[in-house]
């Protein structure tokens, strides 16, 4: 049987013990708050995919899914072949290679056709064991919407100077010509 000072001493230690799991428990709940307020009107998507690369956990998924419509699915259960492909590669490349990949790739989201920056990180256990991947996703459409009209519209800027250009140096070389001509004529009457 224990001694009193026996019980005593590994009462304070629990109650140490306990003491510290209660602060680490609070302190994970305001990391958790802080996580949702940062990403509750973010355009950004976060989700965890285990080693078979089913969604088991999503936060703030794209507007054409529900939370339900994605966890326990895969990429190919969730998009056109192509593009379930290239999001499995990135993510089997992480998966292999424990290192983290950034990329931007297209996803057809019901009949639109989306751009999304993806960053994909190792996600592992308590004991750095990988048990699958972290991705957060945000959707770029805009942005590339903008790009593409103002690639096009410098495109046709380029275009239409070329043709000036084209222009200029075809009158250039016709001024040219007649200056050459005028050069031989005084030439031969001097």
């Amino acid at each position: 049987m224990a001694s009193y000072p026996d019980v005593l001493a590994y009462a304070t230690r629990l109650e140490h013990e306990i003491a510290e799991r209660e602060e680490a428990a609070e302190a994970l709940r305001q990391s958790d708050d802080r996580f949702r307020v940062a990403l509750q009107s973010s355009p950004v998507m976060v989700s965890h995919q285990d080693p078979e690369l089913r969604y088991t956990w999503v936060h703030n998924p794209s507007p054409l899914f529900a939370k339900g419509d994605i966890v326990g699915f895969t990429d190919a259960d969730l998009f056109p072949p192509a593009e379930a492909a290239q999001l499995s590669q990135v993510k089997q490349r992480v998966l292999a290679s424990g290192v983290g990949e950034r990329a931007e790739l297209s996803l057809t989201l019901g009949a639109v056709t989306t751009y999304w920056d993806l960053t994909t990180e190792p996600l592992r256990d308590a004991h750095q064991n990988l048990v699958g991947v972290t991705c957060a996703a945000m959707d770029v459409t805009a942005r590339r919407s903008f790009e593409d009209a103002l690639r096009a519209r410098l495109e046709d800027q380029v275009y239409a100077q070329t043709g000036r250009l084209v222009s200029s140096n075809a009158a250039l070389e016709q001024r040219a010509k007649q200056l050459q001509g005028l050069a031989t004529e005084l030439t031969l009457t001097e």
